[in-house]
């Protein structure tokens, strides 16, 4: 008889007999026996899957499809099942195996699955399976990442953190997806975790015409803050990643000095723009890089209805702005800026 209640979404409940599922999972076990429970709480999963579950239990057999595999897989963890975890982990090995060019769903499927089981329970092992997999197709790496970045704002952090570890070191493959995101979409909080992966440097050096457009879209952005284009420059201006060490010897300056600590600094704004830019490199008032490029933007902001003489943050503002940084001996601003 089911003596024991498993309480569901939506303030349903189902019944299940206490000693069979104790028998498939020792954590049941100890909450019935031990600690002489009658209830459990299971609306973190659907009631299908706990129904899938329950019949599992009583069965020995698990029908095990796309819809149900998530919540199964996480109840066999949750409760140490450990055969059905077992077949959960074959069930997902022979979808993979099963992939090939053509079932890109299939694909994105065990991607964003394994994405999930390495944020939530910590396995890699699905992770390593799919990605395997992945790299043998005659299409590649290349061709998966772009198409699951295609899709750029739908995707969860969880998503866009493991196909950018997935991407490697391959700016290009990220700059390319970003730049067909912001020919439609505006800059938003996935665009800007894309855009801090890019490494400009290696970008520059190794993929002009790719930085050349990524540039260009960045610099035409409408209804962007300060804060987005301080960040754009700041990405612009690496050279060289710098190493663990020497991150760790760049300590915090909660107090840096930016554009508003001197009066005179913002009296610069006034005058036309290489005037402006070259008082702000010579001034000693400018106390670092940060107030330079804080200044270069305050003024574009001031001045950017005026079309005409507006400039454009292009390679010789750049290259400009690198060369005053190290005339004036200046050090890198710590990460937070």
């Amino acid at each position: 008889h089911g003596n024991l209640t498993l309480k569901l979404k939506d303030g349903q409940e189902t019944k299940a007999n206490s000693m069979i599922m104790s028998l498939n999972s020792p954590v049941i076990d100890d909450l019935t026996t031990d600690l002489l429970q009658t209830t459990l709480d299971m609306d973190d999963f659907s009631n299908e899957a706990v129904d899938s579950l329950i019949e599992a239990c009583y069965t020995g057999e698990v029908q095990l499809t796309k819809e149900l595999f998530r919540d199964l897989n996480k109840m066999a963890n949750v409760f140490k099942i450990e055969w059905l975890s077992k077949n959960c982990y074959e069930y997902y090995s022979m979808l993979v195996g099963l992939i090939n060019e053509d079932n890109y769903e299939d694909t994105c499927f065990a991607f964003e699955e394994a994405a999930y089981l390495r944020k939530t329970l910590k396995q890699q092992t699905f992770f390593d399976l799919i990605t395997d997999k992945i790299n043998t197709l005659d299409a590649g790496k290349e061709s998966f990442v772009s198409n699951y970045l295609q899709n750029l704002s739908y995707r969860s952090t969880d998503e866009l953190e493991l196909v950018v570890e997935f991407a490697g070191n391959n700016s290009q493959l990220l700059a390319d997806a970003l730049v067909a995101t912001l020919k439609t979409d505006d800059l938003d909080d996935n665009s800007k975790y894309l855009l801090k992966k890019i490494n400009f440097a290696v970008l520059r050096e190794k993929h002009r015409a790719v930085y050349n457009e990524l540039l260009n879209i960045l610099q035409n952005l409408e209804n962007i803050s300060m804060e987005d284009l301080r960040m754009i420059v700041r990405l612009q201006m690496v050279e060289t990643p710098t190493t663990n060490e020497e991150q760790v010897q760049a300590a915090p300056n909660n107090n840096i000095p930016n554009i508003t600590c001197s009066m005179k600094l913002v009296e610069f704004m006034k005058l036309p723009f290489d005037e402006c830019l070259q008082k702000l490199i010579d001034s000693p008032d400018a106390k670092n890089l940060y107030m330079l490029i804080d200044g270069i933007w305050l003024w574009l902001l001031a001045n950017r209805d005026d079309e005409e003489d507006t400039p454009t943050i292009n390679e010789e503002l750049i290259r400009k702005i690198s060369a005053a940084k190290t005339h004036r001996n200046w050090k890198a601003v710590t990460k937070q800026y």
